[in-house]
C-alpha cells in the first residue's frame, strides 16, 4: 500500500507540475505575442490556438486518453506497441487537422491566412508531441514528459526573442516559432521513448478504441470544444480584436486549468501488483477520492449505470486500468 501510495503520488506530482510548467510557458508566450502585435493580429493567433485547442481535444479523445485507459500498467512490450500506434494516429490527425488550417490559410487573406498557414505547417508535429506526454505518464515516466515541455519552451523562448530583438516580430514568424518548437519537441519525443510513429496504423487503432474514444470525444465537446468554437463565432461578429481580448481573459484561468488536470492525475487509478484485486482497490480508492469533491447527486452515477454496464472498464483483456472517479 505504501509503494502504491508513493507511486501515486510521484505521478500526480509530475501530472501537476507539467501542467503547471505548461500553462506558464503559454501564459508567458501570450503576453509577449500580445505586447509584440497589433489587437487584430493577436486575435488572429487566438484564433489559430483554438483550432489547436480543438485538435488536440480530438487527438487526445481518439489516441491518448484510450492508451492510458488501457494500457497503463501493461507490459512493457505492449506498452511500446500502443505507443506506437498512438502515436500515429496522432500524427494522422495532426495532418488532417493541418490540411484544414492550410486550406483555410490560403483562401483567407491577411493576417488570418498567415497565421493559419503557419498553424498547419505546425500541427502534426505540436500533436504528436503531446501524445508523448500521455505515453510518457501512462508508462510511469512523468519526468520525460516533464523534459520534452522543457525542451519546447527552451527552443521556443530564445526564438522568440531572436525575432523581437531583430524588429521581425510578425505574427507569422511568432507562431512558426511556437510551432516549430514543439514539432522539434515532438521529434525528441520519440528518441526519449525510442519508439517510431506508426501512421499506418491509425486506423486500426480508432477501430479498437471507437468504443472509448466516442465517448472522450463528445466529453471534449460539450465541456472545451464548445467554448473554443464561441471564439470563432466573436471573431466573426466583433471581429478579430475582440476575440483577442477574450483569449486574453481566458488566460487568466491557468491556475485552475492546473487543478483541473492534477484532479485528473489523481482520479486515474494506478495498478499494483495484485492483479484484479489491486486494481480493484485502486478503484475503490479512486471513487471515494471523488466522493469527497463532488456533490452527492453525481457520486453514485458511476456504480449505478456506468460501471455496471462496463464502460469504466480499462481494457477488455484486462491488462489496463479503468477510471473509477
Amino acid at each position: 500500500m505504501a509503494r502504491l501510495s508513493g507511486r501515486v503520488a510521484r505521478r500526480v506530482g509530475w501530472g501537476v507540475g507539467d501542467q503547471a510548467f505548461s500553462s506558464l510557458t503559454n501564459f508567458a508566450l501570450a503576453i509577449l505575442v500580445a505586447r509584440a502585435v497589433t489587437p487584430t493580429e493577436f486575435g488572429a493567433f487566438s484564433l489559430a490556438f483554438a483550432t489547436y485547442t480543438l485538435a488536440l481535444g480530438v487527438s487526445r479523445a481518439l489516441t491518448s486518453e484510450p492508451l492510458v485507459v488501457r494500457y497503463t500498467g501493461s507490459s512493457v512490450e505492449a506498452h511500446r506497441r500502443a505507443a506506437a500506434s498512438a502515436s500515429g494516429a496522432a500524427l494522422v490527425v495532426g495532418a488532417a487537422a493541418g490540411g484544414v488550417a492550410l486550406l483555410f490559410g490560403a483562401t483567407s487573406a491577411g493576417v488570418l491566412g498567415e497565421v493559419f498557414l503557419a498553424l498547419g505547417i505546425s500541427l502534426p508535429g505540436l500533436l504528436l508531441q503531446d501524445s508523448w506526454r500521455f505515453i510518457f505518464f501512462s508508462g510511469g515516466r512523468g519526468s520525460l514528459a516533464f523534459l520534452n515541455d522543457a525542451l519546447w519552451a527552451v527552443v521556443m523562448f530564445p526564438a522568440v526573442a531572436v525575432l523581437l530583438l531583430t524588429d521581425h516580430a510578425s505574427i507569422l514568424w511568432l507562431t512558426l516559432a511556437w510551432g516549430g518548437a514543439g514539432t522539434i519537441a515532438g521529434f525528441v519525443g520519440a528518441l526519449q521513448c525510442r519508439v517510431v510513429p506508426q501512421p499506418f496504423a491509425a486506423l486500426p487503432w480508432f477501430r479498437a478504441q471507437r468504443d472509448l474514444g466516442a465517448r472522450y470525444l463528445g466529453e471534449f465537446g460539450a465541456l472545451s470544444g464548445a467554448r473554443q468554437l464561441s471564439l470563432y463565432a466573436v471573431g466573426g461578429i466583433a471581429g478579430l480584436a475582440a476575440a483577442g481580448a477574450i483569449r486574453a481573459a481566458n488566460i487568466l484561468f491557468g491556475p485552475i486549468n492546473v487543478l483541473l488536470l492534477g484532479c485528473w492525475w489523481a482520479s486515474e487509478p494506478w495498478p499494483r501488483p495484485g492483479g484484479v484485486s489491486g486494481l480493484a482497490c485502486s478503484c475503490r480508492r479512486s471513487r471515494s477520492w471523488g466522493r469527497s469533491r463532488v456533490p452527492p447527486w453525481v457520486a453514485p452515477w458511476p456504480q449505478r449505470g456506468a460501471w455496471r454496464r462496463g464502460w469504466w472498464r480499462g481494457s477488455r483483456s484486462g491488462s489496463g486500468t479503468s477510471r473509477g472517479a
